[in-house]
């Protein structure tokens, strides 16, 4: 959760950690006897540093009325002051234009952009980003989110704006009005953020979804309709993004921008078969967006799964929720996602994260996706250490290395081995990763074998002393009657484990006696 305060704003997101224990081919380990040797573990270390990323606060101070236009011609609704950047380096740009819109209009047209220039006042190369155009003759009340990753190609002061503007073919005098945030408020009101310092690990991508054409064919993304009446499945918009956290991230912060359109009967912008399209007169579309953010494992499996974060339209307002309800045959509606995951560092070393945008059609049209903008960045980082190499040393010294390098063990993964009992077989991260100051190292300790002894026909008390002389736990199962050999009664007639089993110590043997009742 971000929390905005007025030049400049902190935006803190706590990190935490997940576990993943590393696997080891070794003997499953059997439950353990209770009160048996305690796994030692060190406490977090507390009041490390970190370094979250902060925010400069631009509101509109006022109100401001921007007049319809022919054409697509952006009116500046706020401009940062100067970022003194160095070659190379990157800031996040965020706006949120939140307007009115006056109602009984022919679908007036209207963008939101960040555009971004150099000291000379010329636009940076791929230097904007927008949510697009709508088409919204009914009026009402919008908001809709931007944000764009501003890379300096060389050091110099730079500058970036907030747009908007209104296309109409008959102005007829109306205006949009640009609306003014409360004093401190960010959920309502128009604004910008930009990045107070260089953003670690930044990180971004453009797609570009391509025109239906007649048969749907290639470059199109179409959800729903009354094609896929009977098969309304969810797409993920895009797949295979994968990007790295850096070595000291704790928490990684995503922003995603994307545009659907209705596929109202008739729709040039949709595929052009009449089943693709809704039925005449229906010109609302229904559905589900969500975001997911995961970190994997080294083979490209989930370690840590995200948090999905949805996305809503509710006829005029954007809100996180599970569905979206586009009104009035509208077109481009920005749907927006705002992602914060912590950075596990037991995922076997890897760092490596994958985004993917999903979209569910549920009723009334069909959604062409018209393409957006995502970009992450590492927004909370700590100070570095350096795992030490603990394998082969015992439990208490790896531990106090451990808590030396200013890092931290949890509760220990503890299996039988062959092992030396109480050595340290594997840990994670391994040794010579770097990671952020306070991190944990899982460690893998051998609890040593002990051989079960073979204690078919003894009898329960002498069964009994043998499986604890081996450092083991007794534990009579249900018994077998039998009452044709009377020699047998109260003897052993089956064990489990079976006897030179090799399990670790304190492990339970159920033994199972004959008995005949009288």
């Amino acid at each position: 959760m971000r929390t905005f305060m007025l030049l400049p704003a902190l935006a803190c997101m706590p990190g935490m950690v997940s576990r993943l224990w590393r696997a080891v081919l070794l003997i499953p380990l059997a439950a353990l006897l209770p009160g048996g040797a305690a796994a030692a573990a060190s406490d977090p270390p507390q009041g490390k540093a970190l370094y979250t990323s902060t925010f400069s606060y631009l509101p509109l101070l006022n109100d401001m009325d921007v007049a319809p236009r022919s054409g697509e011609y952006p009116v500046p609704v706020l401009t940062t002051p100067a970022i003194a950047m160095q070659k190379g380096e990157t800031r996040r740009i965020m706006g949120q234009l939140d307007f009115r819109m006056p109602g009984g209009h022919d679908n007036p047209e209207v963008g939101n952009q960040i555009e971004c220039f150099d000291q000379e006042g010329r636009e940076v190369p791929n230097g904007s980003a927008g949510s697009g155009t709508n088409y919204t003759g009914s009026g009402g009340a919008f908001q809709w989110n931007v944000s764009y990753l501003l890379v300096a190609e060389v050091t110099e002061n730079y500058y970036c704006e907030l747009q908007t503007y209104v296309n109409v073919p008959d102005p007829n005098g109306w205006y949009m009005t640009v609306l003014a945030p409360a004093q401190g408020q960010t959920t309502y009101g128009t604004w910008l953020q930009y990045s107070s310092s260089g953003e670690a690990g930044g990180q971004s991508w453009e797609y570009g979804i391509g025109k239906c054409n007649p048969d749907g064919g290639a470059g199109c993304a179409y959800v729903g309709g009354p094609a896929r009446l009977h098969n309304p499945i969810a797409i993920d918009v895009f797949t295979g993004d994968i990007f790295s956290a850096t070595d000291d991230a704790t928490t990684i912060d995503g922003l995603v921008t994307f545009m659907i359109t209705t596929c109202t009967s008739g729709s040039k912008s949709c595929p052009s078969k009449p089943d693709e399209h809704g039925d005449s007169g229906v010109r609302d579309g229904k559905g589900f967006a969500w975001l997911e953010m995961d970190q994997l494992n080294p083979n490209g499996t989930v370690c840590q799964p995200g948090t999905r974060v949805y996305s809503e339209v509710p006829g005029s307002k954007i809100l996180l929720s599970e569905n979206y309800d586009i009104s009035d045959a509208q077109h481009h509606r920005p749907l927006y996602f705002h992602v914060s995951e912590p950075v596990s560092h037991l995922c076997g070393g890897s760092l490596m994260f994958s985004i993917d945008l999903h979209i569910q059609w549920t009723a009334d049209n069909g959604v062409k996706i018209d393409g957006g903008e995502v970009n992450v960045i590492d927004s909370v980082r700590a100070t570095k250490a350096t795992v030490p190499d603990v394998i082969g040393l015992s439990q208490a010294q790896a531990v106090s290395a451990i808590t030396a390098a200013g890092l931290y063990t949890p509760a220990p993964n503890n299996v039988a081995s062959t092992a030396a009992v109480d050595s340290v077989l594997a840990q994670d991260p391994a040794g010579g990763t770097t990671v952020p100051d306070g991190s944990p190292v899982q460690i893998t300790v051998s609890l040593g074998q002990t051989t079960v002894p073979d204690v078919i026909g003894d009898q329960w008390d002498a069964a009994v002393e043998a499986i604890t002389s081996a450092g083991l736990k007794a534990v009579a199962s249900q018994p077998i009657i039998n009452c044709t050999d009377q020699r047998k009664l109260g003897t052993v007639a089956s064990q489990s484990p079976p006897a030179k089993a090799q399990v670790s110590p304190g492990s339970v043997v159920s033994v199972q006696l004959i008995t005949c009742p009288r």
